[in-house]
């Protein structure tokens, strides 16, 4: 993997990893939102697919550029690795959902929606860490 570069202090480390995980979070509540639709409404079956692949690629570009940052110390590497952590589940899921939306397995969307819902929890907490 390529560093960006290492964050010069742990202050504008926390800053992104705070921005990271609320640009994570908010491809989570659309993806939630997705499969609300889904399970309310006749919904088209493209552009359902086509709204979850962009979570699942939004959510994973932002985990990337979190990890191109290097962070400045320890207690920035505890932080690195927990979001990482994190992040990495939230892709697996968006992934998942993204896929089985592609396969149009509408009956199958609705098992992502209580670990997402959890994942988003995770996050709100960690966020309020952070601030």
């Amino acid at each position: 993997m390529v560093h960006a570069g290492p964050a010069r202090t742990l202050g504008p480390y926390q800053s992104k990893a705070d921005r990271t995980a609320e640009t994570v979070d908010s491809y989570v509540q659309t993806a939630l939102l997705s499969i609300e639709l889904a399970d309310n409404t006749r919904v088209n079956l493209n552009t359902l697919s086509v709204q979850l692949d962009d979570a699942a690629t939004g959510a994973s570009g932002a985990h990337n550029s979190f990890d191109t940052v290097e962070p400045p110390s320890e207690i920035a590497d505890q932080l690195q690795e927990q979001l990482d952590r994190l992040l990495s589940q939230v892709d697996g899921q968006l992934s998942a959902l993204a896929t089985d939306a592609h396969r149009h397995h509408i009956s199958e969307l609705a098992q992502h929606r209580q670990p997402l819902q959890d994942l988003s929890q995770q996050i709100k907490q960690l966020e309020n860490q952070l601030s």
